[in-house]
């Protein structure tokens, strides 16, 4: 079903808007509230996840140490390409 009412939207219908911050939806069952913040940071996640992997990494202007103990050692070079992946580079000093 088709509409050219600008306030009809796949979640239904916006009958207004509340202190700035939230948008009041009529859907079928009742009415929904949304943070049209969070709605929008929603929608540019979404945006991100249909470009597929395409992830830019921001490195650090200054290298962060970390003292692990043998136990984590072990267990951060078993997920090392984990890491890798979502754009973590590391280098184990001795």
């Amino acid at each position: 079903m088709l509409s050219n009412d600008l306030h009809d939207t796949p979640m239904g219908k916006i009958i207004g808007q509340f202190h700035n911050s939230y948008i009041l939806v009529e859907t079928v069952t009742g009415v929904q509230i949304l943070d049209q913040h969070a709605l929008a940071e929603r929608i540019i996640y979404e945006k991100l996840v249909k470009q597929g992997g395409g992830h830019s990494v921001q490195g650090l202007l200054v290298g962060e140490s970390l003292h692990l103990t043998a136990k984590e050692l072990s267990i951060f070079q078993e997920n090392e390409a984990v890491f890798a992946q979502m754009g973590f580079e590391a280098q184990i000093l001795s």
